[in-house]
């Protein structure tokens, strides 16, 4: 059973012209230690190749890339954890990568970082219904 904390964060500075202070760049840190790199399946299906394709807060296809490279990061050395991560990713979406704080001004003062951690995936996964695959139903 892993135990990761993913934490994502949005850099800003100040624009050149005007007093707002915009976003310069978002990523995922795992542990604390390293970015989160796009799963293989988020880059074949999303295009999505570096740290900063992962995005949150909105629904789009970096949402969608975000969610399957967390879950399959988490489950990696769990057994069928690809294919838990491949048949789970847009329910996950939706419960947490949507629902996380969205990019934008930093002047609101709103915090836009935040974390997510193993146990708190571990939960959700285990009150999610049981899916039989295609392949799984092959055998019957």
């Amino acid at each position: 059973m892993s135990n990761n904390t993913y934490k994502g964060m949005r850099t800003f500075r100040k624009a050149i012209i005007g007093p707002e202070i915009y976003e310069v760049e978002h990523f995922v840190v795992v542990n604390d230690d390293a970015r989160l790199m796009p799963s293989a399946a988020a880059r074949r299906r999303y295009k999505a190749h570096k740290p900063t394709d992962l995005d949150w807060g909105f629904i789009g296809p970096y949402s969608l890339a975000l969610a399957h490279s967390i879950l399959a990061h988490d489950l990696r050395d769990e057994p069928d954890g690809l294919s838990i991560a491949a048949e789970r990713y847009i329910a996950f979406a939706t419960v947490f990568i949507y629902t996380l704080p969205a990019r934008g001004s930093a002047r609101a003062g709103t915090n836009r970082e935040w974390v997510l951690t193993s146990a708190e995936i571990r939960q959700w996964l285990d009150q999610q219904p049981i899916i039989l695959s295609q392949n799984k139903l092959a055998g019957f």
